[in-house]
């Protein structure tokens, strides 16, 4: 049986996915709250169906995933495959092929060297430097990675975004 993701890949639970319908199979209201999250396929069901490690709170064993309801997620410098392109950020982009990186500019900190010798496994950069930390991956031109960071807010940003007021307490 050929499957799109195998046992023990990353995937990242769709962030659209709400209870209901919209999918292949029902959406429930606790599954729906997994959305965005990254996962294990932890077994194959069939040739488009997953269960993942998501604990369950109820009697049954487990949840099932359509492949319509995951993504193929980027989650460490393992995860690279030949031909993604990184995008630092700085803006610049690199090819990713067999453990190098290759610039567009050909800059000489980057530009054939090993890429374990210039990032982490979370895709930082070795240094303090974080203009050079990869923030997106795209393979076959579909994001497959995208770095969320913290997002600076002030409390009436916060209350604004809520749609109610917010008090700071120490």
């Amino acid at each position: 049986m050929e499957t799109k993701f195998k046992i023990g890949d990353k995937v990242r639970i769709k962030k659209d996915l709400k209870e209901g319908k919209g999918f292949t199979i029902y959406v429930s209201k606790e599954m729906a709250k997994h959305a965005g999250e990254i996962k294990t396929i932890h077994k194959i069901i069939d040739d488009t169906t997953y269960v993942l490690d998501v604990p369950r709170n109820d009697n049954y064993l487990e949840w099932h995933f359509t492949e319509d309801m995951l993504e193929k997620c980027v989650c460490s410098l393992n995860d690279l495959q030949f031909g993604d392109v990184l995008t630092l950020r700085n803006d610049e982009r690199y090819v990713y092929a067999n453990g190098y990186i290759h610039g567009e500019r050909n800059h000489y900190h980057c530009s054939g060297e090993n890429v374990e010798a210039f990032f982490k496994k979370d895709l930082t950069r070795q240094s303090k430097t974080k203009e050079y930390d990869i923030i997106k991956v795209e393979r076959a031109r579909q994001t497959v990675y995208e770095r969320e960071e913290a997002k600076e807010m002030t409390v009436e940003e916060i209350s604004k975004a809520l749609g109610y007021e917010v008090k700071v307490v120490k």
